[in-house]
C-alpha cells in the first residue's frame, strides 16, 4: 500500500533517472504539479480497489476529495430543473416503461451535451467524391451532429445516382435516421416487437440547402462535380 506523499516520491526517483537534466522541483514547477496529480488519481484508484483501507488517513482524504465540498454561502436559493430520472430499489416493481424513462433520461442527458457543442456539425468523415462518370457520389463513413444533438454515424459509405434533368445546382444532406430491429415474437402480434433501436443517417440530394449539408454540387459538360 502506497499513500499520496510516498507515491509523490516515488514518481519524482522515476523521472529524475529519465530526466537528470530537471532541476527545478519546486511547488511552483508545472512539473512538480503533474506528479502530485499522477499521485493522487493512482492513490483514489487503490482507495477503489479496497488497497488503501478505509478508516486511514489516506483514504479519508480521497473520500473527502471525491465526494467534493459544498460551497460556503452567505444566502441560496435552490433552482430545479424539472429533469427528472428513475429511482430503483429493492423490491420495486420495474415495467417497460420505466426502463424507457431510464433510457430517454440518458439520451435526452448526451444529447443535450452535444447541442451544446455541436450544432448542425460534421465532426468527422463524411467527404463527398463524385465519379468520374459525374453520374454519381460516394459519402465516406462519419459522424455528424443535428440541431436537435442527435448523433448521426454513417457506417459505411454510401453511393447515390444523381436524377437525371435535376436543375444545375444540388446539395448533399445527411440527416439523423432510425430503425427498429431484431423483432421476435409476441402474443397478438404477427410482426412481434423490435427489441433494438438502430440509430444511423439519412443522404440524400435536394435541389436547396438543407440544415446539415456537406457538399454542393455543380453541372458541367461532362456532368455533376464537386463546387
Amino acid at each position: 500500500m502506497s499513500d499520496f506523499p510516498s507515491l509523490t516520491r516515488a514518481l519524482e526517483a522515476a523521472l529524475r533517472a529519465h530526466a537528470p537534466e530537471w532541476t527545478e522541483r519546486n511547488d511552483a514547477d508545472p512539473g512538480v504539479t503533474l506528479l502530485e496529480m499522477l499521485a493522487f488519481l493512482a492513490e483514489a484508484l487503490q482507495f477503489e480497489r479496497g488497497v488503501v483501507p478505509a478508516g486511514t488517513a489516506a483514504a479519508a482524504r480521497v473520500k473527502k476529495a471525491l465526494e467534493g465540498y459544498e460551497t460556503p454561502l452567505i444566502a441560496s436559493q435552490e433552482a430545479w430543473s424539472g429533469v427528472t430520472r428513475p429511482r430503483f430499489f429493492a423490491g420495486r416493481l420495474l415495467t417497460a416503461a420505466d426502463l424507457d424513462e431510464e433510457q430517454r433520461y440518458h439520451l435526452a442527458a448526451h444529447r443535450r451535451l452535444l447541442r451544446a457543442i455541436y450544432v448542425d456539425a460534421v465532426i468527422s468523415g463524411l467527404q463527398v467524391s463524385v465519379a468520374e462518370t459525374g453520374d454519381t457520389v460516394t459519402i465516406a463513413p462519419g459522424t455528424a451532429v443535428d440541431a436537435f444533438g442527435r448523433e448521426i454515424i454513417v457506417a459505411s459509405p454510401a453511393t447515390l445516382t444523381i436524377p437525371t434533368g435535376s436543375s444545375s445546382s444540388l446539395w448533399v444532406t445527411v440527416e439523423y435516421a432510425e430503425r427498429p430491429i431484431d423483432r421476435v415474437p409476441i402474443a397478438n402480434s404477427d410482426a412481434g416487437e423490435a427489441t433494438r433501436i438502430e440509430e444511423g443517417g439519412r443522404i440524400g440530394v435536394t435541389a436547396q440547402p438543407a440544415p446539415l449539408t456537406i457538399a454542393r454540387l455543380i453541372r458541367d459538360g461532362k456532368g455533376w462535380k464537386k463546387a
